[in-house]
This record gives structure tokens, C-alpha cells and sequence, in this order.
């Protein structure tokens, strides 16, 4: 199974749906996450895009969460989205998006680790 997914087609099929066995500590990330908190919307997307943290891998679910908080400017989400965009290796290599997101978190927030 080809891990590689494209940001069009996440937003397309948005809504992947919560397994049922996640632990409690993982449900509370995400009730965080569902009500507008950017922290815990990167660290529930961070943590399915790795399957860390107790949660199972899924990275369309992990972009559902990690998409939203990087667009509304939460730093480690544009840096963790950034590089996930810069290497290729889960997403499709796309450097001129990856450029402007690091770009931008570099001189608006004055990230050391969005510097490529």
C-alpha cells in the first residue's frame, strides 16, 4: 500500500472516520482537535501522519487535522506540513508549496526549524 497522498484528495474524501478502539488519552487530543484547538489539531495530526503517540497510522486522517491547524498559522503544524511536502517520502514532493509555508513561518514567526 502506497503511503504517498495528495492534499486534493484528502480534502475530497475529508471525513475519514475515528477508528473505534482508540485509547482515552487519544480521544481527548482529539475532542481538543474537533473543537478548534491548533495545538492539539497538530498533535492529533501529527500523531496519525506517524502513528505515534497510542494512535494507529492513517495519514489521510492525520492530514484532516494537520492541513487545517498549518493554514491557520500554527507553527509546528506549517513546519511538520513543510517538510512533509519538502521530502516526498508520505506526501508528493511539492517544493514550491513547502518553500512558501516554511517561508512563511521563517519571517512571520521566526521559526529556526523551517529554515531549509
Amino acid at each position: 500500500m502506497n503511503d504517498l497522498m495528495d492534499e486534493q484528495n484528502v480534502q475530497q474524501n475529508a471525513n475519514e472516520t475515528l477508528p473505534q478502539n482508540l485509547k482515552s488519552v487519544c480521544q481527548s487530543h482529539i475532542a481538543k482537535a474537533d473543537n478548534g484547538d491548533l495545538d492539539s489539531m497538530f498533535y492529533v495530526g501529527y500523531s496519525f501522519i506517524e502513528g505515534a503517540n497510542e494512535f494507529p497510522k492513517n495519514v489521510k486522517l492525520g492530514l484532516q487535522y494537520l492541513i487545517p491547524a498549518s493554514d491557520s498559522e500554527n507553527v509546528k503544524a506549517m513546519e511538520y506540513y513543510g517538510s512533509l511536502l519538502f521530502k516526498g517520502e508520505i506526501l508528493p514532493k511539492d517544493i514550491i508549496k513547502s518553500k512558501e509555508i516554511l517561508t512563511k513561518a521563517v519571517t512571520k514567526y521566526n521559526s529556526p526549524r523551517a529554515k531549509y
